[in-house]
Order: C-alpha cells, then sequence, then structure tokens
C-alpha cells in the first residue's frame, strides 16, 4: 500500500532543504521513494518529463494543479519554463512519497541503525544519522540515497567490479547475468574484458571470424563462437 505523501511538505522550506535548484531536482527525481500507483492529488510535488528525447531526455518538478483521470495539471517549478503549465499523463510523472531531505534523512538513519541490538540504540543512532545528513555534514553514496531504510532489495554499494568474462558463449551469458543482476537492483558494473579474443579472431567451431562489440557491450571485443 502506498505510503501518504504530505502534499505540500516540498514548499516550506527553499528548495525542499538542498542548497540549490539543480541539487534539489536531482535529489527529488533520483533519490526519494515514488508511489508506484501514481495517485496524484493537487498539491502534490511530481516528476515531469519536459522533453521526451530517447538519448537525451529531460525533467522538472512541478506542483500538480489539477487532475482529471489520467490527464495532471501542473505548474513547473524548475527550469527555464518555470511557471509555465503544462498538461501530462499520469503515467508518465513519478509521484515522490519522499519530498524534503528531512524526511529521506530519517529514512536513511532508521536503515543504518537497524543493526543495533536494541530499540534505544537503535533510536539514538537513527537520530544523530538523521540529524547528520539533514545538515549534509554527512553526504552517503547515491546508492545509499535511494536505498537504505526502504526495505526493497536494493544494492547500498554504487559499483561492483566483477570477474572477467570466461572466453565462451556461456561464459559471455553467465557475466551478462551476473550484470543485469547487480544494475537491477541500482548498482553500476565495472569489467575487464580483455579476456574475450580480439575483433576478427579465428573461432574454429564456425569457422569464422569474431563479430563487432554487441550493442550492450559498445566498449567490449565481442566475438560469436
Amino acid at each position: 500500500m502506498a505510503r501518504k505523501a504530505d502534499a505540500r511538505a516540498w514548499a516550506s522550506t527553499r528548495f525542499a532543504g538542498m542548497p540549490t535548484e539543480l541539487s534539489w531536482k536531482i535529489f527529488i527525481d533520483r533519490y526519494t521513494m515514488k508511489d508506484a500507483n501514481r495517485a496524484f492529488q493537487p498539491g502534490d510535488l511530481a516528476v515531469v518529463p519536459t522533453r521526451e528525447d530517447p538519448r537525451w531526455p529531460q525533467k522538472e518538478l512541478a506542483e500538480v494543479l489539477a487532475v482529471d483521470g489520467d490527464r495532471l495539471r501542473v505548474r513547473l517549478l524548475t527550469g527555464e519554463a518555470r511557471g509555465e503549465e503544462l498538461e501530462r499523463s499520469r503515467l508518465s510523472c513519478d509521484r515522490p512519497l519522499e519530498t524534503t531531505l528531512a524526511e529521506v534523512a530519517a529514512r536513511i538513519g532508521r536503515g543504518v541503525a537497524a543493526v543495533e541490538p536494541d530499540d534505544e540504540r537503535r533510536a539514538t543512532w537513527a537520530r544523530a544519522f538523521a540529524e547528520e545528513i539533514e545538515a549534509l555534514r554527512l553526504i552517503p553514496g547515491g546508492r545509499v540515497w535511494a536505498g537504505a531504510g526502504t526495505g526493497l532489495d536494493l544494492t547500498l554499494y554504487n559499483c561492483y567490479v566483477i570477474p572477467s568474462p570466461r572466453d565462451s558463449r556461456q561464459g559471455i551469458v553467465e557475466t551478462l547475468g551476473q550484470m543485469i543482476e547487480i544494475m537491477s537492483r541500482g548498482g553500476g558494473v565495472g569489467i575487464n574484458v580483455s579476456s574475450l579474443r580480439p575483433f576478427r579472431a579465428p573461432v574454429r567451431s564456425v569457422n569464422g571470424p569474431t563479430q563487432r562489440p554487441s550493442p550492450g557491450w559498445s566498449s567490449t571485443r565481442w566475438r560469436r563462437g
């Protein structure tokens, strides 16, 4: 069941506690929990698309003015067109359940303090972490911002280095599977693919050369065989 967001909590502090408009926008878009049902109400904060480009899409923050079925009427709060009113599909927009730095700091504090052995220590350390994060004296990694305290199966590590793939079809597939599992939980993957033979090396099993890189591995050497 979706947690109810305070429709106007974001408006009580300039940039909801973040130092700049850009940091506010990035923070809300990337590091807050979202309502999977997109149950928008007037006064809600929304992340809305303003440029539908497959390579360089753009989003801005907006206040929801009206909800009409699957259509939203919003007023932009960020960007060059700030103050402009737009209509957008409800499904194209995200509804943050956390709209201020204080809310996210409290959630992270609870998450990292959960390892403490008793309620008193958990409360003490949750409060201590939350205070440091809200004051921006402690800046966690991006995956901690996004995942700590959510109860979701997300990684709290930003980056992983995984073993080089074996030089075979099965080896490549196994490595891709590892990458998919890590990336689906928010982690980034670094990998050394020098274990794969170079472009146009012979592949005896098919009597042909290796192929050019696959679109998904554009910076690697790829082969068939």
